[in-house]
């Protein structure tokens, strides 16, 4: 459920450079945001991050965590995917 609720939110607003943005595209908190980055759209649905899905992402992307990951991409669909992957762990 949570992990959907991260998706839900990633559609809702997607960015990248920062993991929440406001309705004007500035970098703001969470309670303000209404676009997410992969992990802020995993933080707001609750979702610890632990091992298991860096793990995930170390073995299936070359990047810098996270961050890199989601703005490394051209589009929302390797983000929703990740969160797919994610959920089945």
């Amino acid at each position: 459920m949570k992990f959907e609720k991260a998706k839900e939110l990633l559609r809702k607003g997607w960015c990248k450079g920062t993991m929440f943005r406001d309705a004007q595209g500035r970098q703001c908190r969470e309670p303000e945001a209404v676009s997410y980055c992969l992990l802020g759209a995993l933080s707001a649905a609750g979702i610890t991050v632990d091992s298991r899905y860096y793990r995930l992402l170390s073995a299936e992307t070359v990047c810098d965590g996270f961050a890199g990951f989601n703005d490394r991409q051209e589009s929302i669909e390797p983000v929703l995917d990740m969160v797919d992957r994610m959920a089945s762990l």
